[in-house]
């Protein structure tokens, strides 16, 4: 059994398991946070709880810190697909070789979705008029064989993220069905989850162009990698550094150059290590992020991410120098030309630029995450509820990592 995916807290189930086979204090039991800890660097102390907090605190005692790199590219909750340094005992997708042919944007697009179609299901692709779900819908509606059925999932903020495709949707005589979303049904639906249709949704196109540093650093893309640890603006969790945090700091440089020697090519910029970062810690969270909001997790495995596939990433290593040409406005430029092949809409092509499209049509956030722990056979547990005694806490957590962390404690 392997996990599909985390939200929450695990505070009390940690105390429980005590898997660093640790003392376990009783003023820890009454403890919900300790707030004093909670954002601060894990002194030498063995006074202080471990299991406290965010993960990052259990990383820093064995040197581990994928929490701190998942917090460098706006991922809460990293999944470390090289499988060296997770905390959980998760289900991943493996980074494919680079051996084969070098496909064509197009063909890998064309490829998917004709994927798509061959499980002979009703598609229903989730579309919210931003550049990875609409060229998802393109491909989509390119290959869409005679007499498939293809809903589209929209909502009134798709027509403002993407007037002119949505008009033409709507007009132009489609052979689709349209089903408008609202943020009170969006996660409610559990008809959508019964295996009679297929969703799609455009997740995974994000990790597989990049992350942020186009946008906020155009101009410090090919700088070294190293250089992106002194910009004031990136979210890492050891930029001021002084006493432990300097040590941890120093630390957690050393292991990023660890890291990215599992990259096919050297890394050598702050866009080629954001990238990674991304592609290897940030995309299996993207996948599974939804599940968590789901009335009924169950039917997860009725919900696929257009790009989650081998033919895609083996795409974005092997052509990582196409993803932009050097400006905001030309990231995801494969795509956005994709698109304009299928629509001719040159103004979409030349100006749309990545949005932030799903807290605009679906309730997110951590208030509306409804589950707490989705297993790979369906089984799941709500956040408000806790866990059965029973559980296997090693069907739960990585038992390599934690005995590596054992190790490094001398426990």
């Amino acid at each position: 059994m392997k996990v599909i995916g985390y939200a929450g807290g695990f505070y009390k189930n940690l105390l429980q398991w005590n898997p660093l086979d640790i003392e376990i204090k009783e003023e820890w039991k009454t403890l919900d946070k300790d707030w004093k800890s909670i954002g601060n660097a894990l002194e030498n102390d063995p006074d202080i709880n471990p299991y406290i907090g965010d993960w990052r605190r259990i990383g820093e005692l064995g040197e581990n810190y994928i929490y701190a790199l998942g917090r460098l590219v706006a991922c809460p909750l990293p999944m470390d697909r090289t499988d060296q340094w997770n905390l959980f005992n998760l289900a991943l997708d493996p980074i494919p070789s680079t051996d084969g042919i070098n496909l064509k944007y197009e063909e890998v697009v064309l490829m998917r979705a004709e994927q798509i179609w061959k499980e002979n299901k009703p598609v229903r692709v989730w579309w919210s008029g931003g550049i990875d779900s609409t060229t998802a819908l393109c491909a989509l509606l390119t290959t869409k064989p005679v007499g498939a059925e293809l809903i589209i999932l929209m909502s009134e903020a798709t027509k403002i993220e993407n007037p002119s495709m949505s008009d033409t949707i709507l007009t132009a005589g489609f052979d689709v069905k349209i089903e408008w979303s609202t943020k009170e049904n969006m996660w409610t639906n559990t008809d959508r989850w019964d295996g009679t249709t297929l969703n799609i949704t455009g997740e995974c196109g994000d990790p597989m162009y990049g992350t942020f540093v186009v946008e906020h650093h155009i101009e410090e893309i090919n700088e070294p990698w190293e250089d992106i640890f002194e910009w004031d603006d990136v979210n890492f969790i050891y930029n001021r550094p002084s006493g432990e945090n300097q040590i941890h700091r120093e630390k957690c440089i050393e292991f990023c150059r660890e890291y990215i020697k599992a990259c096919p090519f050297p890394i050598k910029t702050t866009f080629d290590f954001t990238w990674w970062l991304a592609f290897t810690i940030k995309w299996q969270w993207i996948d599974r992020r939804l599940f968590a909001y789901l009335e009924d997790p169950s039917g997860w495995k009725n919900m696929w991410s257009f790009y989650n596939t081998p033919e895609f990433q083996r795409w974005s290593m092997l052509n990582h120098d196409l993803k932009h040409k050097g400006t905001w406005k030309t990231y995801k430029w494969p795509s956005k030309e994709f698109i304009y092949k299928f629509n001719g809409d040159a103004t979409y092509r030349d100006n749309k630029v990545k949005e932030t499209s799903f807290p605009k049509t679906a309730p997110v956030g951590l208030d509306s995450i409804r589950n707490k722990l989705i297993m790979e056979d369906g089984t799941y547990y709500r956040k408000q509820k806790p866990l059965p005694p029973t559980i296997n806490k090693w069907d739960i957590l990585c038992k390599p990592t934690f005995e590596r962390i054992k190790e490094k404690m001398n426990v």
